[in-house]
């Protein structure tokens, strides 16, 4: 079995305003929430063993400027 997970709109939050706006900000929590409960339903759903049958792959695409470039 595969999940891919693709958040888009931290992304487009940054380029759009900047690394540090607000917007930028909650869509940052955001997304450290959703990995959050991913973790933790996996976590959960082996027996409250780590998950030795499971791989989870975090990937980020780039960084950005002051400018949200």
């Amino acid at each position: 079995d595969i999940l891919i997970a693709h958040y888009l709109g931290l992304d487009h939050a940054g380029h759009l305003s900047g690394p540090h706006s607000t917007l930028t900000n909650f869509k940052k929590k955001q997304v450290d929430e959703l990995l959050q409960i991913t973790y933790e339903r996996l976590f959960q759903q082996q027996t409250n063993t780590i998950m030795d049958d499971t791989v989870l792959i975090l990937c980020s695409d780039h960084g950005m400027n002051e400018r949200g470039n």
